[in-house]
């Protein structure tokens, strides 16, 4: 499967001059399916913040900042029941995203509650992202190669989210700005474009001032510079670089940015062992990901182990395929190709603070599709045009195909979410929500926000007991108390239960927690991890201004219960 072969098949068209054009709108035309999404899960946090409806608001901003610096606000927080009981006093969360904050709030002072303009909005960046790529593709990958790895890269399954999720849009634009400024300095390196010297760093200056993930472009700079370059001034033209990082750095941490006591964010500086520790398996869960297309937001509910073998064994399969097609290279496209490689690696390593998932690589598939595009176009023997194939395959006609499912499966998701916020069984003039079992983290979270942001008038608290899929079993034990049970798990086992409590932080029998007219004790853990609690109100749990739900028939549910009655909720 070699250049002759995709011109039997008319593929000479990579060649034309303008290709990037056409990749540019078939950029638009993936995109379109997330102007149907709305308003999703931290989109509904946005709209309470700048509506300042929370006891706690930051500023427009920093909408990313989800909690407060004072500890006695947090309390206040989990009191009322904003975040979920389980949260540690000492709990921290906030990005330095001042600038996406600021797009945010633009469109929520021009479009208020109406998504589709922050799509259309959102749009703008990815399509400003696929421009940047074909540039810098330009600049270090030319033509047929770079051509094919920029189409690659724009049919990534991966970037679903970034472009049909609001709140992730801060990939976009951490993205945009660091990549132009990347493609600025490698021209001026290359060719003399004099005005790359200040508009590499200050494009990287921006983009960090947007998101934390602009520092993966920082490892594409110094992958450049000590692997792409064969001549003195190395180290040189890489100190720009290392200023903005460390400017970067002092303001992220004057700022009091980054995260603590969180079961799903790990902060590199501040918990260097356990985000190097998640690294060893996440980095092969991503590869998985990027190279053979196995979705690493399973990662969170199938198991780890098969994984990470996939993710090893498409890392050595890839390695291979790309040593066979090395001798047919010529030495600019083996410096591009070193560098770009380096680059993805050292940024994908840098990505591990998140919540795993696909999203991760937006960056890091910069370097993957180049690779990947190398393969598939100089695959050479059996074995290797048979390892192309599967490429194309993968990345040809599937991920395609996933990147527009992703994005209905999340217009569906943020529907469903909203729906069922929007139908609880919850009567007028109910002050106290409590929620026994909400099966999904997204219904423990979420609801409040959604019912603030949609209905103002709203004052009622929101307590969720229990966001863990499986089976509960509830039991009144008195007038105003009762006992929570989960079936052959444990509870705050999801993703975003952990992410509001790291797991060493465990709990044991008799352990209590108040909140606003409710006091909580662990009456059975295995673990670390309660199993069963007591719940004891400040009044009888016919008092009308109580709302007690439960997931039932596909709906939270109001739930009654006689003295000493048991009730079952299954997922």
């Amino acid at each position: 499967m070699d250049s002759r072969f995709f011109r039997r098949l008319g593929w000479h068209l990579f060649e034309h001059p303008r290709f990037p054009l056409a990749c540019l709108l078939l950029a638009l035309l993936v995109a379109l399916p997330s102007l149907s999404v709305g308003f999703f899960s931290d989109d509904f946090m946005h709209l309470t913040f700048l509506e300042k409806r929370v006891v706690w608001n930051p500023s427009w901003w920093d909408l990313y900042r989800f909690t407060p610096d004072d500890p006695s606000h947090l309390e206040k927080l989990v009191a009322q029941g904003v975040y979920p009981w389980w949260t540690p006093k000492d709990f921290a969360l906030h990005f330095f995203r001042p600038i996406t904050s600021a797009l945010v709030a633009a469109d929520f002072a021009w479009f208020g509650h109406r998504p589709l303009g922050y799509h259309v909005h959102t749009i703008f960046w990815w399509l400003a992202l696929v421009g940047v790529v074909a540039l810098l593709y330009r600049e270090a990958l030319p033509g047929a190669l770079g051509h094919l790895a920029l189409l690659l890269f724009v049919l990534d399954d991966g970037h679903a989210l970034p472009i049909a999720w609001i709140a992730s849009r801060h990939l976009l634009t951490g993205a945009v700005p660091a990549l132009l400024g990347l493609a600025a300095h490698v021209r001026y390196r290359e060719r003399g474009f004099r005005a790359g010297r200040w508009l590499g760093p200050f494009g990287l200056a921006i983009g960090l001032a947007a998101s934390e993930a602009a520092a993966g472009v920082a490892a594409y700079w110094l992958a450049y510079e000590w692997l792409g370059r064969r001549e003195r001034g190395r180290l040189r033209h890489s100190l720009p670089l290392v200023g903005v990082l460390a400017v970067y750095a002092i303001v992220y941490r004057a700022l009091g940015c980054g995260a603590r006591e969180s079961g799903a964010y790990v902060d590199p500086g501040a918990d260097t062992a356990r985000y190097l520790a998640n690294a060893v398996e996440r980095l092969p869960i991503l590869a998985a990901d990027a190279i053979l297309g196995v979705p690493a937001d399973l990662a969170g509910t199938l198991r780890k182990g098969p994984m990470i073998t996939v993710g090893l064994l498409a890392l050595v399969g890839l390695a291979a395929g790309t040593r066979a097609v090395w001798p047919r290279l010529d030495q600019r496209a083996r410096r591009t190709l070193t560098w770009l490689a380096a680059g993805s690696a050292m940024s994908s390593l840098l990505t591990l603070g998140g919540i795993l998932g696909s999203r991760l690589l937006l960056i890091p598939s910069l370097g993957t599709m180049a690779l990947i595009a190398t393969v598939i176009l100089h695959g050479v023997g059996r074995i290797g045009r048979a390892g192309a194939g599967v490429l194309v395959v993968v990345h040809g006609l599937l991920a395609p195909l996933v990147l527009v499912k992703g994005m209905f499966m999340l217009g569906n998701i943020a529907e469903r979410l909203e729906r069922t916020a929007e139908t609880a069984e919850i009567a007028p003039g109910t002050e106290r929500v409590v929620v026994l079992a909400a099966v999904d983290p997204l219904l423990g979270l979420y609801p409040w926000f959604i019912r603030r942001a949609n209905h103002p008038e709203l004052t009622e608290n929101w307590f969720t007991l229990s966001a863990t899929r499986g089976t509960h079993r509830v039991t009144r034990t008195g007038p105003s108390s009762l006992r929570l049970e989960v079936e052959g798990t444990t509870l705050l086992k999801g993703i975003l239960e952990r992410a509001f409590r790291r797991p060493e932080r465990t709990y044991a029998v008799g352990d209590v927690t108040e909140v606003e007219g409710m006091r909580i004790t662990v009456a059975a853990a295995e673990a670390g991890a309660p199993t069963a609690l007591d719940i004891v109100l400040d009044a009888p749990l016919e008092d009308p201004r109580i709302a007690l739900l439960g997931w039932q028939h596909g709906a939270l549910r109001r739930v009654t219960l006689a003295p000493g009655e048991t009730l079952t909720m299954a997922p």
